[in-house]
């Protein structure tokens, strides 16, 4: 099935524009949603994602010798929202520049070569990046897609919607990527759209990103499906 939008919510902080969330779930291989549920039941994590702090995943990972094995989950489930990522970019490219943010490089590199867009995916040196940056900003490209390597010090603000594609585990490093757009000298409301896996161990890292900032808890929380 295709995916779709679950609900979406406002934040509003401050003197910064407000910031509306939407979450939009994904088509998700059975192969990965094995593999979660393999690694939950190891880890003692339900199906709705309860049962471990995300703080502690990594450390009972690798305490039971099953880091590797999380970490391709992670990876693949970056993978398999490409297809629902570039549905979206085809829908959204007609109103706005867009940012699209992912900690895995897979989802960026498969925006190379894609008309009006840059990518900055890590290989690049620091001024490289720069200049990608100041020619976004300057208007020479519909949209740009970003990894970790520029999740704070850079500028994309003449976007205003923020693509998120895979996850961080940290509350805080999320904030910091979405301060590429959202910051005091963005003008305009910011859409912030989050792709979501369905399947256990993502909706336990969504509830602690959720417990973070807890405003926001119920589109991070417990993505529902209709």
């Amino acid at each position: 099935s295709g995916h779709f939008l679950v609900r979406s919510i406002e934040e509003v902080e401050g003197d910064l524009p407000p910031k509306t969330y939407k979450a939009t779930i994904c088509p998700t291989p059975s192969g990965v949603v094995d593999l979660s549920r393999e690694l939950a039941h190891a880890l003692g994590i339900d199906e709705a994602g309860d049962g471990l702090e995300v703080a502690d995943l990594e450390a009972r990972a690798t305490a039971q010798g099953l880091l590797g094995d999380l970490s391709r989950l992670r990876k693949e489930s970056a993978i398999a929202k490409i297809p629902t990522m570039l549905a979206r970019l085809d829908a959204l490219q007609a109103e706005e520049p867009i940012v699209v943010y992912s900690e895995h490089v897979e989802p960026i590199k498969a925006l190379e070569g894609r008309p009006g867009w840059a990518t900055i995916t890590g290989a690049e040196t620091q001024r490289r990046r720069q200049q990608i940056t100041e020619d976004f900003q300057a208007g020479k490209y519909r949209g740009i897609g970003i990894t970790s390597a520029v999740r704070e010090g850079l500028t994309y603000t003449r976007a205003a919607y923020f693509l998120r594609v895979s996850f961080s585990w940290l509350d805080a490093w999320e904030r910091q990527s979405e301060g590429r757009v959202w910051r005091l000298s963005q003008e305009r409301p910011v859409t912030i759209e989050v792709l979501i896996a369905e399947h256990a161990i993502e909706r336990a890292v969504l509830r602690r990103l959720g417990e973070g900032r807890q405003r926001n808890a119920q589109i991070w929380a417990r993505p529902e499906t209709p």
